[in-house]
């Protein structure tokens, strides 16, 4: 009988023995990589499915660095998960422009580059910003929009000046019809309707109105100008450009100006009105809400990691847009369309389709929202509408106080019909935010509504400059 206990206790020392070697030989990236593999299960606890491999990676440490291990949760994340693969075709796109191959595959291959690459510096900036609150705000802005802003800097060197507007415009009305229209399709289809917040959504519709009107003042003044000079002998048109000028570079300024204090109005004094969803489990882009990485900070890249990341994306979009700007004259009349349709339809979305996929994805709740958080709708409400003022509000105004500063006069001298799209798009998103729910049919109508302006200006002819 005596040997049952002796062997009982042989067998807990070697239990105990097996135990603390393994968590002596256990590293740090073994813990963090078993993470990013394995999520916890219920109630908080470890499954033994990941026990095992966690015992496992202690007796054999892991062979990839920890650089790489931080490379891959940054290409791996939610935002460049599904364009990865694209991200072979920037070394072939700027090989393809200086091999000098024809400007059809030039404007293609680089166009392609273009969507990871911006993937990626929005991932790394809202990741590098997440808990930095109103100081984040003015980085968000700028640096969450940096292929737009790119782009457009590459456009303003080249002197394509009515480029950079179209850009702008037709990024504001994609958000603006597109995104919120799938937003509001994939939050209520199979529902009578969803409810949102009508104050949230209220007081940042009224300043994307305002500023809209701000940025159209020097079109409205050009173009009645123009109505009254065609009666005169000698019309001044120098005279009217340098006004407009003149006008659009004031405007810049207050713009900038209004901006600040919009953050502090969301950041420090109305904060209430923006509060963060503490409840999120994805990384919804430009919703300000803990990511992913905030439940998991063992899986999480470094800041080194991430500022090198966006550091290299930014520097691959500035050589793709060099090249895609250099060819786009010849590869539109080559695919018989035009550089105004290219602006304002082609280049904001591939410049922003990894934030709006990401947005309407996580639109769609089939709960209610707690007391003191926002639904999953009004985050996506606020992120369309907050790409909308990163670009009018803040880019835009930039855009004109660089091309002063480049020597390159930018004029926010929109034609006739560009003008009376863009207040447009900005005037119905305003009405059906004011209504505080929405319905499937109200998705379909912004939807067709965007590709109405889509088809109009495809088959619109180039505006003679």
């Amino acid at each position: 009988m005596s040997s049952g206990p002796a062997a009982f206790r042989r067998r807990l020392q070697q239990i105990k023995t097996s135990s603390s070697a393994s968590s002596i030989g256990m590293t740090p990236d073994a813990v963090s990589s078993d993470s990013d593999i394995q999520p916890e299960s219920g109630f908080g606890q470890p499954s033994s499915s990941s026990m095992r491999r966690t015992r496992d990676h202690g007796a054999r440490p892991l062979a990839r660095s920890d650089t790489y291990r931080q490379l891959t949760i940054m290409i791996n994340n939610s935002h460049v998960g599904l364009t990865k693969a694209l991200l072979l075709l920037v070394p072939v796109a700027i090989a393809a422009d200086l091999l000098r191959l024809s400007p059809v595959a030039v404007f293609a291959l680089n166009l392609l580059a273009v969507v990871p690459l911006a993937a990626m510096s929005i991932y790394s900036i809202l990741a590098l910003t997440r808990n930095a609150g109103a100081l984040g705000g003015l980085p968000r802005a700028v640096f969450g929009n940096a292929t737009e802003l790119t782009l457009s800097i590459v456009a303003i060197y080249h002197g394509k000046t009515q480029l950079v507007l179209a850009i702008a415009t037709g990024t504001a009305a994609y958000y603006s019809l597109l995104v919120l229209g799938a937003s509001f399709l994939h939050a209520s289809y199979g529902k009578t309707d969803v409810p949102f917040s009508k104050t949230k959504s209220g007081v940042l519709s009224s300043l994307v109105m305002a500023t809209a009107f701000c940025l159209t003042i020097p079109t409205a003044m050009s173009l009645a100008t123009d109505e009254e000079d065609k009666s005169r002998t000698n019309p001044p048109a120098a005279a009217v450009d340098g006004y407009a000028l003149h006008l659009s570079r004031i405007i810049a300024v207050v713009l900038f100006f209004l901006f600040m204090t919009y953050l502090t109005f969301r950041f420090l004094t109305h904060k209430q009105l923006f509060p963060r969803n503490t409840s999120a489990v994805h990384a919804n882009p430009d919703s300000r809400t803990n990511s992913v990485l905030d439940m998991n900070p063992a899986g999480s890249a470094s800041s080194l990691a991430l500022a090198a990341g966006f550091a290299g994306s930014a520097v691959c979009t500035a050589a793709c847009a060099n090249s895609l700007l250099r060819s786009m004259s010849s590869a539109t009349r080559a695919l018989h369309t035009t550089e105004a349709f290219t602006g304002f339809v082609i280049l904001p979305l591939v410049a922003s389709l990894a934030k709006s996929v990401t947005i309407c994805q996580h639109a769609r709740s089939d709960g209610t929202p707690a007391p003191g958080q926002m639904g999953r709708l009004d985050f996506a409400i606020r992120s369309a509408m907050t790409n909308v003022l990163d670009t009018l509000l803040f880019v835009m105004p930039l855009l004109v106080l660089l091309g002063w500063i480049m020597g390159r006069p930018m004029a926010l001298q929109l034609d006739l019909f560009e003008a009376v799209v863009f207040l447009l798009a900005v005037l119905i998103m305003t009405y059906l935010v004011q209504h505080g729910k929405t319905t499937y049919f109200e998705g379909f109508m912004l939807i067709g509504t965007y590709v109405s302006i889509v088809v109009a200006f495809y088959v619109r002819p180039e505006p003679i400059a």
